[in-house]
């Protein structure tokens, strides 16, 4: 129903994202750690065999 939503609404196109599942975030250790991946993970696109501009 989501998605019908999503496409009649803002005329886009929607996909779930495959194999995707909630993650509880058990103490700062791990926060810091998701913080660092979120941080540098953009420096990986170039290195990515899914980048196209590669």
């Amino acid at each position: 129903m989501v998605t019908k939503q999503i496409h009649k609404q803002h005329n886009a196109f929607f996909q779930w994202q495959r194999s995707f599942y909630d993650r509880i975030i058990r103490d700062d250790l791990e926060l810091n750690d998701i913080r660092q991946y979120i941080i540098n993970n953009p420096q990986q696109w170039e290195l990515d065999d899914e980048n196209p501009n590669k």
